[in-house]
């Protein structure tokens, strides 16, 4: 069939359109099928069946579409504190952190995104655990 192409691995019935218009976002890094995910038997076969796969990184991961993703803030972690009662009485409030006092943020230690000032969580200094409202319920 001229608009299909079978998948090796799978057997899949796939356009072949769709199929070099992936190979041409994806790179020779990330493509795979897009029903098995096998990535070495299809664009081996593939090639053979005239699919061109670029030797380039993945559309999505060049620096023209990072803002999109905003991969630049992944790394970021907002810490604030998320007791409902909060004590801090600083002008940054939740946001306030210091560093080894009351008013140090800890994150949780199970999902790392809630966090509490020491003082607010009443948490010790010593061993500096947390565990948010949200984990502790389940």
């Amino acid at each position: 069939d001229i608009l299909g192409i079978r998948a090796p691995c799978c057997g899949r019935h796939l356009h072949r359109d769709c199929v070099q218009r992936f190979a041409m976002t994806s790179g020779t890094k990330h493509f795979k099928c897009p029903n098995c995910n096998n990535k070495d038997k299809i664009a081996k076969d593939f090639k053979k069946h005239g699919i061109y796969i670029p030797h380039k990184d993945a559309a999505w991961e060049l620096p023209e579409a990072s803002s999109f993703y905003n991969f630049q803030d992944m790394h970021l972690r907002e810490r604030r504190c998320s007791i409902s009662s909060c004590l801090c009485e600083e002008e940054e409030g939740r946001r306030f952190s210091e560093v080894e006092g009351e008013y140090e943020i800890v994150l949780c230690g199970l999902c790392g995104t809630n966090g509490a000032h020491i003082k607010c969580g009443n948490i010790s200094q010593d061993s500096l655990e947390y565990v948010c409202e949200d984990c502790g319920k389940s």
